[in-house]
């Protein structure tokens, strides 16, 4: 392969990777303010699309977030 074939390839996956990994911190920070206004667990799982332990681990850093204040 050419130099410029393997920096094209990198860029490309790169960027897709970023796309991704920005798109899951956007859905995180999105069921944080769900949870701050009370919305329960199982519908915040089930609208963000993620598992009901990692909301729950959510609730929990809010939780604790709110105590240190």
């Amino acid at each position: 392969m050419w130099r410029d074939d393997l920096l094209s390839e990198a860029r490309s996956r790169g960027h897709d990777e970023g796309y991704h990994n920005g798109g899951h911190i956007a859905d995180l920070d999105i069921a944080m303010c769900m949870l701050k206004f009370g919305c329960p667990l199982d519908q915040v799982a089930r609208i963000i699309e993620l598992t009901p332990e990692k909301v729950f681990e959510l609730q929990e850093r809010i939780r604790t977030s709110a105590l240190k204040a």
